[in-house]
């Protein structure tokens, strides 16, 4: 009886430590790492078919977002993330919005990350939309003016000519901020057009937008997977698409979707099979040679 009680003990103490390295590993080890995340898209044309010989046009994206800076991610690491992107050399640079977790109640020092995004270089340009975060606790204009001081061309339903063959066009925040989905429903078809939206469900769900690429966040694809706790925890607006790529198939043109799962943490500061990223997209184009960006 007597042995039998110190195996249920030593179980039990073994059970307790576990619990506690992964709680450790979840709140102080993954929350810091970065990873960098490779992926190729092929044009909607060429959706579902192997990737033949012929040449290429070309754009490649820096996609990050989510950094909710805070007193439990700090300032300090935004010059990591802008080192690691001036890496890779990308000819476009895409923030999908939520900078700060909450400036009204827990401040962090804007400068130093407006200086952080001003490392950051991309020949076409650094561009971002709005976050449910950069609305609320008072952060609207702080957030319009760090990015503007990191070279950040803020769009809030509007478009950008990037290139004579790619458009980008930023929306509004689904939550806090008011999208113009109709907006959607003007791009042309002369350009490949990207579009960019902080929570993925409302654009993803529009069925006559001309939109070959939507680009995301919002989610931190859950920050910590689990069996039957991610969705439940996932926010509203980004609870059918969490993380990864998408193809849509809605109406007669199919269209990509890309929702990264973020940075920084929110609620609860902890990781868990889902390290902080960020994602470097090259888009297949149609046409037959690079993009023109240095």
């Amino acid at each position: 009886m007597k042995m039998l009680k110190n195996r249920w003990l030593l179980a039990a103490l073994l059970a307790v430590l576990s619990a506690c390295a992964v709680l450790g590993w979840a709140r102080f080890i993954e929350p810091a790492m970065l990873r960098h995340v490779q992926q190729t898209l092929p044009p909607p044309d060429k959706l579902g078919e192997k990737s033949g010989g012929e040449e290429k046009t070309v754009l490649k994206i820096a996609l990050f977002g989510d950094t909710h800076f805070s007193s439990v991610y700090p300032v300090s690491r935004m010059r990591r993330i802008a080192e690691k992107i001036d890496r890779e050399k990308p000819d476009v640079v895409i923030f999908t919005g939520d900078l700060i977790d909450s400036l009204a109640s827990d401040p962090v020092d804007t400068a130093a990350i407006a200086a952080g995004l001003a490392e950051i270089e991309a020949p076409l340009g650094k561009f971002a939309v709005f976050g449910n975060h950069d609305y609320g606790g008072g952060a609207q204009y702080t957030y319009e003016d760090v990015m503007a001081q990191g070279g950040f061309v803020l769009l809030v339903n509007d478009s950008y000519q990037l290139t004579d063959q790619v458009c980008l066009t930023g929306m509004d925040d689904y939550l806090l901020g008011r999208p113009d989905h109709q907006l959607l429903q003007r791009l042309g078809d002369d350009s490949y057009q990207i579009v960019i939206s902080h929570a993925a469900d409302a654009v993803a769900g529009i069925q006559d937008g001309r939109q070959d690429l939507i680009l995301s966040g919002h989610t931190h694809g859950g920050q910590v997977r689990l069996p039957f706790f991610t969705k439940a925890f996932l926010p509203t607006g980004g609870k059918k698409y969490d993380r990864g790529l998408y193809t849509l198939q809605q109406g007669s043109r199919p269209r990509l979707l890309y929702v990264t799962s973020g940075i920084g943490t929110t609620k609860v500061p902890l990781r868990l099979a889902c390290p902080p990223e960020v994602v470097f997209l090259e888009v297949e184009l149609p046409g037959s040679r690079e993009v023109d960006s240095r």
